[in-house]
């Protein structure tokens, strides 16, 4: 889909007098912001100058932009800082499971096989092309690495809605081959819900309400909603890693309600942890004690992303943030890179 934008450019006061601010309708995947709009008339060939402004008059989404313009600075224009939210896949990670999560182990992190320039990797070299370490330069190969035993939900990674079922909204469900990077790509929400979560409990609608309020945004159709529930501050070293909160079918369903279509979060997993889910299936031998907030995606589709990092770097709003998975056919997850884009 392509949306249409209504774009603005205010020539600085240094300017000719004889230019005019003008409209200047654009074509975008999706709505964005002003570098991205900057960008767009750049390509244009609409010869920006330095000091003009730029004024997102409509965003294409079907509403007025409401937001400052930001103008370029002098001799320089405005530039977009990049933020990772992803976590390291760390090998090391995998000796610190606990015996409960030791079926995830590969969730965590690959092992990795280095096979360095001096060593194994000038070895390699040598078999297959035929020559002498001697010959090399400095006697040394080339660097690789092997990775095994990596999950596609491994690290930081987005989920396809087949993570949640066959069916989603009554229809087969997407992979990630289905998905396009534009889907990816979203404006950015961060509800800060540190004061109304504890670890190894359901995260309540009502919390939710709280961090958006305390927010000052609403959420909007096709956010990425992300969840700041503390766990950045731990990593698989510490017992608190495995023990976060989560979220519930109800509190899934009430953010896709609002229109999200990107569901992120800082803990280990989504859903409560699974020995609080195990025991609370035992106590009550009710399914829906299980994996609840995933299955929620059946009702209405999302994508889910899981092991977010960082996220004390951003503000509450006005950016965007992009999921970048990597291009795997038909899988039900991807490790992805997660970076997110403020315009200073």
């Amino acid at each position: 889909m392509t949306v249409v934008m209504v774009v603005k450019v205010v020539p600085s006061s240094r300017a000719n007098h004889e230019r005019r601010p003008r409209p200047v309708e654009v074509a975008s995947p999706h709505p964005v912001g002003v570098t991205g709009a900057r960008h767009l008339l750049a390509q244009l060939g609409c010869g920006l100058q330095d000091g003009d402004e730029i004024v997102i008059e409509f965003d294409g989404a079907g509403a007025p932009q409401s937001s400052p313009f930001v103008p370029l600075k002098e001799g320089n224009a405005s530039m977009t800082r990049l933020i990772d939210l992803s976590r390291t896949l760390d090998p090391a990670h995998r000796e610190l499971v606990p015996e409960s999560y030791k079926a995830l182990v590969s969730v965590l992190a690959p092992k990795i096989h280095y096979l360095h320039p001096s060593g194994e990797g000038r070895d390699r070299m040598v078999d297959i092309f035929g020559c002498e370490a001697h010959e090399l330069p400095n006697g040394e190969g080339w660097g690789e690495d092997w990775m095994t035993e990596m999950n596609t939900h491994c690290g930081t990674h987005v989920d396809a809605p087949l993570h949640s079922g066959s069916l989603v909204e009554g229809k087969p469900a997407r992979t990630i081959s289905d998905i396009d990077l534009s889907e990816l790509y979203r404006p950015g929400v961060v509800l800060d819900l540190r004061e109304w979560v504890r670890p190894g409990e359901a995260i309540p609608v009502e919390a939710l309400e709280r961090a958006i309020a305390a927010s000052g945004r609403e959420i909007q159709q096709g956010d990425a909603v992300l969840l700041r529930t503390g766990q950045e501050r731990y990593t698989p070293a510490d017992a608190e890693f495995f023990n976060y909160p989560g979220m519930s079918g109800d509190s899934t369903r009430y953010l896709t309600g609002l229109g999200a279509t990107i569901l992120g979060t800082d803990a280990m997993a989504w859903d409560r942890p699974f020995p609080v889910m195990k025991a609370a299936y035992e106590a009550t031998g009710n399914p829906k004690e299980l994996w609840d907030g995933h299955f929620a995606i059946a009702d209405k589709e999302a994508f889910i992303i899981q092991q977010l990092d960082n996220l004390a770097a951003l503000p509450t709003s006005g950016f965007h943030v992009g999921f970048f998975p990597l291009k795997l056919p038909r899988t039900s997850a991807s490790p992805c890179r997660v970076v997110a884009f403020l315009d200073d």
